[in-house]
């Protein structure tokens, strides 16, 4: 399958599975969407395996069904950590049925395969039959084109893509300042950090989110003093700092071997966090299954700053 920009589609119907059990079930969702001046019937069904069915409402392009699908593929993985395995893909009209599995999965990029971490009902935190409608798509979709190559790095750190975890960790960490600036712009945060001559803008940025959205991720570092807190931030700038200058004979402090997969999970953890919050989904929504998953982290006793 290539996407065929004057060609139109009727319907695009693509089923997942979960590599490592059944999907929860049944649930299903069904609402319409306009995008680009069109219509799409959005479908989700899910019992041991999802589906889920983009129908046009008259004549679009490829590109743009293409375009709803993965706007609504990527808020999924939001909702529950993950991307979930091809099981097939069709493309229908009244007349005919078109298998296009192959061509589907060789044309998906590589951060559309998730990390082992991120795989597992513990990464659930939002059911998508309980809120997912038109407006929180359309929302996102507005989000994901202001976050930009934001979005796309949290994605491929998150991913199963062969990097080395301290670099996923440290390139993940620099999304955070994009974030601010988001949270800033938007108003949702209204007093900017005060940073001094000669300190980390990232840094304090880290302490502010952490405040605001990380007491519950972040709980195990905030036991002893809040300067914990602060001293974890400039642990994961130093760590940051490893991919924009030379290593230099000095005392810095970086994440080392494990820790980077515990602060990978945290950090994954409070970005997710920060989009519900933009999305306007309620905190109780999410909130005890985030705390399970902060558990099962800190549970591995490998924290930075002990």
């Amino acid at each position: 399958m290539s996407i065929r920009s004057q060609d139109n589609i009727m319907r695009l119907v693509v089923r997942k599975y979960a590599e490592n059990g059944a999907l929860s079930g049944p649930k299903s969702v069904r609402f319409e969407y306009n995008y680009n001046n069109s219509i799409y019937i959005i479908q989700i069904e899910q019992c041991r395996i999802r589906k889920i069915i983009i129908e046009p409402v008259g004549p679009v392009s490829y590109k743009d069904a293409l375009h709803v699908y993965y706007c609504l593929e990527d808020l999924l993985e939001l909702f529950d950590g993950q991307f979930f395995a091809l099981f097939d893909a069709f493309e229908e009209s009244e007349e005919k049925r078109t298998d296009i599995t192959n061509a589907w999965s060789q044309r998906e990029l590589s951060c559309y395969e998730s990390a082992d971490f991120m795989i597992g009902s513990g990464n659930v935190f939002v059911d998508f039959s309980k809120i997912l409608n038109s407006e929180l798509l359309t929302e996102w979709d507005m989000l994901s084109v202001e976050l930009d190559i934001i979005h796309k790095m949290f994605l491929y750190c998150t991913s199963s893509i062969k990097m080395p975890v301290d670099i996923k960790c440290a390139l993940l960490v620099e999304v955070f300042e994009g974030m601010m600036e988001l949270l800033l712009d938007r108003k949702i945060i209204t007093k900017k950090p005060t940073i001094k001559k000669g300190e980390s803008k990232l840094e304090k940025y880290l302490v502010a989110l952490m405040n605001r959205y990380g007491r519950d991720i972040f709980k195990h570092e905030y036991d002893c003093t809040e300067q914990q807190i602060e001293k974890l931030a400039h642990i994961l700038v130093c760590s940051r700092n490893r991919i924009a200058h030379i290593r230099r004979n000095d005392e810095r402090r970086y994440l080392l071997k494990e820790e980077n997969i515990i602060y990978l999970q945290k950090l994954s953890v409070l970005y997710r966090v920060i989009i519900f919050d933009v999305l306007g989904i309620p905190r109780d929504v999410y909130l005890n299954k985030t705390l399970k998953k902060v558990k099962s982290i800190d549970d591995r006793k490998l924290i930075a700053i002990n």
